[in-house]
């Protein structure tokens, strides 16, 4: 019985001391097992991660037909409900065309943190902490600070062409920082506008010509690139949107501050010397315009292939271009294709759903099309059914087809160039 007991407190003791060891080993916190921001800016790759980091939050919005209200929350295109309803991503713009913006929940929506405010936050700490890599040359820091500068820049620019005056983050509050810190008032456009051209203005001496960036770099901020972000800011500043708005005198924010500003002649003139220097940064990088194609038969088409080719950007080596953005989806060109028959799918993407097309206001403002004034007042005619009997257009329409008669009018504009 004594051997029972002793076996029994033995187990018992052995027991605590071996939760006492479990408890102490658990309460061990391994060293360096914890990244934290200022171990990220160590070493090259590491700071590179966060620099890409910081273009990831504003490409999709400002580069993507889908994501961008700028492409379809006009009414340049209308949509079909397809479009409409069955787009599991959603394009804002259209709800934005048909009338249903809210304050609530604002379609299109960049203003919060996991959006482009997020992106400053992210920019601001990089520019805080670069000069803290230990393998980098001073001069790659120098590229690198001036690339998110002028990438601050743009974020601010997207934000102000949204939402007008906007909160100025120069610094990063520091998130346990009390809640009254946290709400900043939003700033007068006019120092929204100098905090913007700031930023240009420190970036573009340490910015490369676009010619002169490195491969990987084609995606960031050249000195071109910085110089037109400056003068559009500037433009929108003179303009009157923003100056001298009488609809908007009388918006103050929290502080009473006026925040659109009298009206200012000089800031005209501003903004053209802005874009004059923009311009002569640009030639100086070898900038110039796309023209004198001859590849196609007649001057019209050659004409239309010379804008084409400016929205191209085949090899990074598009002479128009100031500032590329990668385009992050491929799907939008589904929508505004025509939706094809089943015979011509082994032709075309079988995905064309033809959710797009022009407006009958955009038709009828057609630049080519001084034939529809022989219609005088009666706009319906020009919608009416009506029988191709010209071969002329036969590449386009089979003669005898049934057409409407506007598409004929068009046609006769072109071919008559």
């Amino acid at each position: 019985m004594m051997k029972t007991k002793s076996f029994i407190y033995s187990l018992l003791f052995l027991s605590f001391v071996s939760f006492t060891g479990c408890q102490k080993y658990l309460d061990v916190v391994p060293d360096n097992d914890i990244e934290t921001i200022e171990v990220t800016f160590e070493k090259r790759e590491d700071a590179y991660t966060w620099f890409k980091t910081c273009y990831s939050m504003i490409v999709m919005d400002i580069s993507d037909i889908n994501t961008n209200p700028a492409f379809w929350g006009t009414d340049e295109v209308v949509a079909d409900d397809y479009s409409r309803l069955n787009v599991a991503y959603g394009i804002p713009g259209l709800l934005i065309a048909d009338g249903l913006q809210m304050a609530q929940t604002p379609y299109g929506d960049v203003w919060k943190s996991t959006k482009f405010y997020g992106g400053i936050r992210y920019c601001n700490l990089f520019l805080q902490h670069i000069d803290n890599v230990y393998n980098m040359l001073q001069e790659e820091k120098d590229l690198w600070r001036a690339e998110i500068q002028a990438l601050k820049a743009l974020y601010y620019f997207e934000l102000m062409r949204r939402y007008g005056p906007i909160v100025l983050v120069p610094e990063n509050i520091d998130a346990a920082a009390p809640i009254e810190q946290m709400q900043q008032p939003r700033r007068p456009i006019d120092e929204v506008v100098e905090a913007i051209v700031e930023l240009c203005d420190e970036a573009i001496p340490n910015l490369p010509y676009y010619k002169e960036q490195q491969q990987n770099h084609y995606g960031y901020f050249s000195k071109e690139g910085a110089a037109a972000l400056k003068a559009m800011t500037l433009l929108y500043a003179a303009s009157s949107l923003y100056n001298g708005n009488t609809m908007m005198a009388d918006m103050v924010n929290r502080n009473g501050e006026r925040l659109f500003p009298a009206y200012d002649r000089e800031k005209w003139k501003t903004a053209a010397e802005a874009a004059d220097e923009a311009l002569e940064i640009a030639a100086a990088g070898g900038k110039q315009l796309y023209q004198g194609s001859t590849e196609w038969p007649t001057p019209m088409l050659n004409t239309i292939r010379d804008i084409q080719q400016s929205c191209l950007n085949i090899d990074y080596k598009n002479k128009e271009t100031l500032l590329c953005v990668r385009h992050q989806r491929l799907t939008p060109p589904v929508f505004y294709h025509p939706k094809f028959t089943e015979e011509d799918l082994n032709y075309y993407d079988q995905y064309c759903v033809g959710g797009f097309g022009a407006s009958m206001k955009m038709v009828e403002m057609y630049y080519l099309c001084p034939h529809l004034k022989n219609f005088g007042h009666d706009v319906w005619i020009r919608w009416k059914l009506t029988i191709n009997a010209c071969r002329q257009w036969w590449r386009s329409v089979q003669e005898g087809q049934c057409v409407l008669r506007v598409t004929l009018t068009i046609w006769l504009s072109v071919y008559s160039i």
